[in-house]
């Protein structure tokens, strides 16, 4: 019983898992660690799944706190999460719909 309470969450789509607390992912054996932020947004488009976030959502979600983010903060983050996830073995994990948001296939 105690092992099984003490098990990390995880989040997983496919093959990808992902240990929010960890700010761990797993692909086919191959491990990344995540920044926070990179965590951060791969929790929200997997949760999000299969749906698309809009990039209003993300920004209001992972930066309501700060007065004035620059649009180009969401596209640099989104960026290196996807290289992290290409590192992994996963090509086009992230999708993008132009002008509207992102979403997890």
């Amino acid at each position: 019983d105690y092992a099984q309470s003490n098990r990390a969450r995880q989040l997983k789509a496919g093959e990808l898992i992902y240990y929010p607390e960890a700010l761990k992912m797993n692909y086919l054996e191959k491990e990344e660690v995540l920044t926070v932020r990179e965590g951060e947004l791969l929790t929200l488009l997997m949760m999000a799944y299969p749906e698309m976030v809009s990039r209003e959502q993300i920004l209001n979600k992972l930066w309501d706190d700060e007065r004035f983010v620059d649009d180009n903060t969401l596209t640099v983050n989104i960026n290196r999460l996807r290289k992290k996830i290409e590192q992994a073995g996963i090509a086009g994990y992230i999708e993008t719909k132009v002008g509207v948001g992102y979403m997890v296939p």
